[in-house]
């Protein structure tokens, strides 16, 4: 089969495209052909997709209003009469608005997928193949918009373990990034975008901590890019010089190629974080911890592991599960200085992605639920009734926010009046 893994977001950082890379590598090797649209990639993903033999396909008309998404639609219906397009996988609800319709007008298999995120106000098309990576989303939508359960399958590997694996760290990479040679290297990998603000204030509140303490064995590695990246440069040096310590906080900025990021995982002695990168970290054999909005932090371990899977390793299990020890950085000291649990958590670091996470089995469970899809009509009525509902939802949002900032602020301004 011809499939079209479609797009809305530039492929840049973040778990996202990484995840559908993986599987479009190993569906490959099952026998299918692979074409990606995104607006933009950077050129060390067009280099992976290239070698990878996965055509990419640039699609700017696609907007991340989604007012305005279905203005993609014929240009995702020029590529898939050129390439004989057999199904559309969007990635994203941006990709979703003009990809099922495309599939519509052409008759072709459609299939959608959410990748992460807490489940929110957009719905997944009606009567179509959804995927999800995690027991949250898909408790969450099928309770949410009364989704049939057969049309709705959790993929949860997504990994690519001929990728990210245990490998020796070079000395060409430890001078790309002037990373230090000595002491305990702590790693953390992400987005500095305004959703992430509750992990930076954690990271933060951890440099503020370690600056106090005795620190000389402890360096902390940040690799990411986003708006926000040189509001934390400017905080932790600012912590940094208050407090008269030394320079332990590198910032090394955006690593876009994937061999990058093995060596920097490799380097590490913890990773801390959430979402993918904690499963990458793992698939390299290291122990993690996986952080929470409030400054939590817990290891993913035997005795963890299935409660902070089903949150697709974001953290929000913390919203309904006490954390034992609020202490991020006494807990992060401690850990450190016990070799013995670090080397248990790696080992089964290892061993989880090799037998859940591996993207051999993602690939082999979109093989099938392609060839489902394949077989299906999609329908006009459908796709109206549910396009009108999301934009509906985009209008409406706004004025309900307001309204409930209102009613808060009325809220709080009498709490405060003397009684």
């Amino acid at each position: 089969m011809n499939i079209l893994f479609v797009f809305g977001w530039p492929m840049r950082i973040g778990g996202h495209y990484r995840s559908g890379i993986a599987l479009m590598k190993y569906l490959k090797s099952l026998g299918h052909c692979l074409y990606t649209m995104a607006p933009d990639a950077v050129k060390e993903v067009t280099y992976v997709l290239e070698n990878e033999g996965i055509h990419f396909i640039p699609f700017p008309e696609v907007s991340y209003h989604e007012l305005l998404a279905i203005s993609g639609v014929f240009r995702v219906v020029r590529i898939c009469k050129k390439f004989s397009i057999d199904v559309i996988h969007s990635q994203d609800i941006q990709s979703a608005c003009p990809g099922h319709l495309a599939a519509i007008v052409l008759k072709r298999g459609f299939v959608y997928t959410k990748a992460g995120g807490p489940p929110n106000k957009f719905s997944q098309p009606n009567h179509v193949e959804s995927v999800y990576y995690s027991q949250e989303l898909v408790d969450a939508m099928t309770q949410m918009y009364a989704t049939k359960n057969n049309n709705v399958s959790l993929v949860k590997a997504r990994i690519d373990t001929e990728t990210y694996k245990p490998a020796p760290v070079s000395s060409d990479f430890m001078k790309k990034y002037d990373l230090p040679t000595k002491g305990q290297k702590i790693v953390i990998a992400m987005r500095f975008v305004e959703q992430k603000r509750p992990w930076i204030r954690t990271l933060l509140q951890f440099i503020e901590y370690m600056c106090r303490e005795d620190n000389n064995e402890i360096q902390l590695i940040v690799a990411g890019e986003g708006p926000l990246l040189s509001e934390f440069k400017r905080h932790s040096y600012r912590v940094i010089s208050d407090n008269k310590s030394r320079n332990f906080v590198h910032i090394i900025g955006p690593l876009f190629d994937p061999n990058d990021m093995v060596q920097l995982y490799n380097y590490s002695h913890l990773v801390l974080g959430s979402g993918r990168g904690i499963l990458e970290a793992m698939a390299c054999k290291k122990p993690v911890v996986v952080l929470g909005e409030k400054g939590e932090g817990e290891t993913v371990s035997p005795n963890s592991f299935q409660i902070i899977e089903k949150y697709n390793f974001s953290g929000r299990h913390f919203r309904y599960q006490q954390c034992q020890d609020y202490n991020l950085p006494i807990f992060l000291k401690h850990l450190l200085r016990c070799n013995k649990k670090l080397d248990e958590l790696a080992s089964f670091s290892y061993e989880y992605i090799k037998n859940h996470m591996d993207a051999r089995i993602g690939a082999k469970q979109l093989d099938r639920i392609y060839r489902k899809a394949s077989t299906y009509e999609n329908s006009l009525v459908d796709y109206i009734t549910w396009y009108a509902r999301l934009n509906w939802q985009e209008i409406t949002t706004p004025l309900r926010n307001r309204l409930f900032l209102r009613t808060k602020n009325q809220v709080n301004s009498t709490s405060i009046l003397p009684e």
